[in-house]
Parts: C-alpha cells; structure tokens; sequence
C-alpha cells in the first residue's frame, strides 16, 4: 500500500468520528436552545398552568447547560483537543444523569397531579387570586374541583356562576389536569430524545479519545519515513558517480585512464 492511500485510510475513520460528534453536538445545541425557550416560555405562561418556579427553572438550566457543552464538544472535535474531549465527556456524562432526574421526577408527579395542582390552586387562591380570575377566563371554568370550590370573586360560593363576567358551570380541573399533563409529556419525550442524542455523541466521543492517540503516533511515523527519506535523497545526489555512472575522468567501468597514454600523445 502506497503512503498516500496509507495516510488517507488513517485518517478515514478520524474523519467519520469527527463528523459524527460534530452533527450530533448541533442537534444537541438546538434542542438546548429549544429546551431553553420551552422554560422561557413556562416562566411567563404558569400563571395560567399554576406551575411553580422548580419546574421552568430546570429547563432553563438544563437548556442552557446543554446548548454550552456543545459547543464545547464540537470544538474538542474540530480541533481534535483531547482536553476539551475529556471535560466534555465527563460533563456530558453528569448532565445526562441530571436529565433522568428531571424526567423521573416529572414521570412522578404525572400521578400526583391533581395533589399538585390543589396546593398550587389555594396558594393563588388566597395571595394571588388574579391568577385565578386570568384561568378561569383562559379556560372557561369556575373553580377548582366544582364551579363553587374556592372559585372567584370571593363574595359567595356561587358568584361565579353567577357572575356576568364568568358564569361558567364547568370546573377547571379538568382542563389544567390535561394542560398539565400534555406539558409534563413533553418534557419526558425531550429530556429521553436528548438523552438518546447524547449517549451517541458520549459513544462516539468515548471513540474519538481513544482514535487520537494512535491516529497521532501514525501521522509522527509517517511524518519521520517522510523527513528520512528527503535525507537519504539529499546524501544521494553528490555521490551519484559512485552509482557506477560514467564522467570525463573516468572510463566505462569506472577506472582512470592509465597515464602512458597521455605521455604517448606528447612523443
């Protein structure tokens, strides 16, 4: 085998562990982003699903974190910097396990929804009762598990039926129970996707670490066969005659003409 094609099959599979973690790390920076905007987004909208702040709060740091350390694999990958791959397999290896936190603690609460759900009700109900005018408006409900359970206005049990502004005569347990759970889906179908992407890009990561050593020890062997035989070609050109070639000097078989000869001319 020829040392071009020597280089290049070296160099192969180098290439395809590169390319590889690379994609890998920009399907992970987007749904970091995405995981940040879905936060960003329960933040501003919990009113209306009566989230606590625990929930929004994990996904904008899990977003962020994982959006950063991809960057940083795709960089350790790029420049093949054996350093930046190890913090970032390592990093990637604790970020994974903080993401089957987030969605075994969100597969939990998938059954104690309505208990969530009550607390979080009368928490707004007795110091935030405008969140609760802005879901029973959102959600055309009165109340929680009745239209008459700590419904609003405050003024009689019955006042939001009989409101002019809401006189709804569904309940809103209902309709956050399915809010809730469609959002609570949606994080665990995120957090197992990115998941899946990330032991992929750790496999894929894991393999790169160990190619660069030996992909390094080849390119210094190829480089040092290359230097040694610029050498041995640079030592070969002044002596070329000794190859047995012929010159003004020297006869056919390389011996200097005997010296009767000229003497012989000058008689």
């Amino acid at each position: 085998m020829g040392k071009g094609s020597g280089k290049g099959g070296a160099d192969a599979p180098l290439k395809n562990m590169k390319v590889f973690v690379v994609i890998v790390n920009v399907m992970s920076a987007l749904t970091g982003l995405a995981l940040l905007g879905l936060g960003i987004y329960a933040f501003v909208e919990r009113s209306k699903l009566l989230y606590s702040n625990v929930i929004p709060g994990m996904l904008v740091t899990l977003g962020t974190l994982v959006f950063l350390w991809a960057i940083v694999g795709c960089i350790g990958a790029i420049f093949e910097n054996k350093l930046a791959l190890k913090i970032y397999f390592g990093c990637l290896l604790v970020l994974i396990l903080f993401q089957a936190v987030i969605v075994t603690y969100t597969l939990a609460n998938m059954n104690k929804i309505e208990d969530v759900l009550d607390t979080a009700w009368q928490n707004a109900y007795d110091h935030h009762p405008k969140l609760l005018r802005d879901i029973q408006n959102e959600y055309s409900c009165c109340g929680f598990r009745s239209p008459t359970d700590r419904a609003l206005p405050k003024s009689a049990p019955d006042a939001c039926l009989k409101s002019k502004n809401f006189g709804y005569e569904d309940s809103c347990l209902e309709q956050l129970s399915e809010a809730y759970k469609n959002h609570q889906t949606a994080i665990s179908i995120a957090g197992i996707v990115i998941a899946v992407i990330q032991l992929g890009s750790l496999l894929a990561t894991w393999a790169l670490i160990q190619r660069l050593p030996l992909v390094e020890r080849q390119r210094e062997e190829e480089y040092l066969e290359e230097h040694q035989r610029l050498v041995d070609a640079g030592k070969g050109r002044p002596t070329s005659a000794t190859t047995g070639e012929s010159s003004t000097d020297y006869g056919a078989t390389g011996n200097r003409k005997p010296k009767q000869n000229r003497g012989a001319t000058l008689e």
